[in-house]
C-alpha cells in the first residue's frame, strides 16, 4: 500500500525531522566542477548520488506505481497538433512523484532520507549557482518518475525558454524552470552500445562567458563568432509609445548593453511566434540585398543563431556552433544542466528499461518592472 503525500513512502525509511536543512555534504557535489559545467552550458555529472538502499526503495515504489497503472505515456507535445498528440509505445511513460509536494512544503511530520537529499540538492544548487529564488519551496518545482522501454526516444528540445517565446501565457506563471536534473535508475550494467538511450546534448563548442540571464532577461540566442549570449528585453520603452517593446541585446565587458535590433511589438506579429519572426528577420537582414528591417547591422544578423531553432532541427541540422556530447544513463548517476541553455534529446533505447527520478527546480518568473514608466 502506498501512503501518498502525508505519510512515509512505502519502502523509504523515514525519520522525524524539523524544518532545518541537512548538511550540504550529503549531496557530495563537486562544487567547482558544478559551477564550471553549468556556466559552460554543459551537463554536470555526479555518480553514486543515492545509497544502494535508497535505490532499492525508490525502485520498489516505481514498480508498485507501474503495477497500479499510475504511469501514463508522455512524449513531447506538439502545440500545432493540440490535443491530438497520439502518444504511443515509443514514448516514455511518466508519473508524478506522489510525496513531492508534501516534501516541499514540509507538511509531513516525517521525511524520508531520499526526500531530504533532494531538498538539500535544491538548496545547495540555489546557493552555489546564485539562484536565490530557487530556494523558495512554494514555487512549482517539479519531480516525476520516468520509464522508457525498448524503442522509446525523445526528440531534440529545450526544457525552458524566454517568457515571450511562450506567447501571452508565458508571463502568467509565477515561476519557470531553472535547472533540469535526473538521477538514473536504469537496468544495471547499462551500456550505450548494447542498450542505447544516451542523453545527447548540444553545448556550444566554445564555452560561453556569460550567464543565460541578464537583469532578469533570458537568453534567446547567440552571436556565434563572438560567442556572446543574446538576451531579449520585453520591457523596452520607446519614446512616444506607452507600451513596452521587445529588443535584442548583448552585454559588453563593462556590463554595457549593445542593442542588436530595432524595438518591436510582439502583439503585432499576428499568429507568428517570436522565434519564427526572429528567424525570418535574420534571414532577410543578413542577405545584404536591402536595408535591414529589424537588425541594426547585417553582420549581427548573419552571426545570430536562435537557441531553439525547430525548423532547422526538423531539417536534420544540428544547433549552430554546437558539439555533440553523449551521456550514458548509468544507474545512480545524477545529471544537472541549465534548462534554458542546453538543447538535448534522448537516443533510441535498443534494449532494457531506462528509468529515472527527475525534475526541474524553478526560479521566479521575471516580474513586471514596477518603475517601468518612471524611466520615461
Amino acid at each position: 500500500m502506498l501512503f501518498w503525500g502525508i505519510a512515509p513512502v512505502v519502502g523509504l525509511s523515514s525519520s522525524t525531522t524539523t524544518n532545518t536543512c541537512p548538511n550540504s555534504s550529503l549531496t557530495h557535489l563537486n562544487v567547482s566542477l558544478l559551477r564550471e559545467r553549468i556556466a559552460a552550458g554543459r551537463v554536470y555529472q555526479q555518480p553514486n548520488f543515492f545509497s544502494k538502499q535508497q535505490i532499492d526503495d525508490i525502485l520498489a515504489e516505481i514498480y508498485l506505481l507501474k503495477q497500479d497503472g499510475v504511469f501514463a505515456p508522455s512524449g513531447l507535445s506538439n502545440t500545432a497538433r493540440g490535443s491530438q498528440q497520439a502518444f504511443g509505445s515509443q514514448d516514455r511513460s511518466v508519473c508524478v512523484v506522489p510525496w513531492w509536494s508534501e516534501m516541499l512544503l514540509q507538511n509531513n511530520h516525517t521525511v524520508s532520507p531520499v526526500s531530504m537529499l533532494l531538498q538539500q540538492l535544491r538548496l545547495q544548487l540555489a546557493d552555489v549557482l546564485d539562484r536565490p529564488t530557487m530556494s523558495d519551496p512554494t514555487l512549482a518545482h517539479e519531480c516525476y518518475y520516468s520509464w522508457s522501454g525498448k524503442g522509446s526516444f525523445l526528440p531534440r528540445h529545450m526544457d525552458e525558454r524566454h517568457e515571450e517565446l511562450k506567447g501571452p501565457k508565458g508571463w502568467l506563471l509565477p515561476s519557470r524552470r531553472s535547472l533540469s536534473w535526473l538521477v538514473y535508475l536504469s537496468d544495471e550494467n547499462w551500456t550505450l552500445e548494447q542498450n542505447g538511450g544516451a542523453l545527447r546534448s548540444f553545448p556550444q563548442q566554445t564555452p560561453p562567458k556569460q550567464s543565460p540571464q541578464h537583469d532578469g532577461n533570458l537568453q534567446v540566442g547567440w552571436l556565434l563568432r563572438q560567442q556572446k549570449a543574446v538576451y531579449l528585453n520585453s520591457w523596452y520603452l520607446l519614446s512616444g509609445f506607452n507600451e513596452p517593446h521587445c529588443i535584442l541585446y548583448t552585454v559588453n565587458k563593462g556590463n554595457e548593453k549593445r542593442y542588436l535590433t530595432r524595438p518591436w511589438l510582439a502583439e503585432l506579429l499576428q499568429g507568428t511566434s517570436v522565434a519564427e519572426f526572429l528567424g525570418r528577420m535574420r534571414d532577410q537582414d543578413s542577405s545584404g540585398l536591402q536595408t535591414t528591417t529589424l537588425f541594426l547591422d547585417p553582420e549581427d544578423a548573419r552571426d545570430f543563431a536562435l537557441l531553439e531553432n525547430r525548423s532547422a532541427w526538423d531539417r536534420g541540422e544540428l544547433p549552430e556552433g554546437s558539439v555533440v556530447e553523449d551521456i550514458c544513463p548509468t544507474r545512480n548517476l545524477l545529471v544537472v544542466f541549465d534548462s534554458v541553455m542546453l538543447p538535448h534529446q534522448v537516443e533510441v533505447i535498443k534494449e532494457g528499461n531506462r528509468i529515472a527520478l527527475a525534475g526541474w527546480f524553478h526560479e521566479q518568473t521575471q516580474e513586471f518592472p514596477v518603475d517601468l514608466f518612471a524611466q520615461t
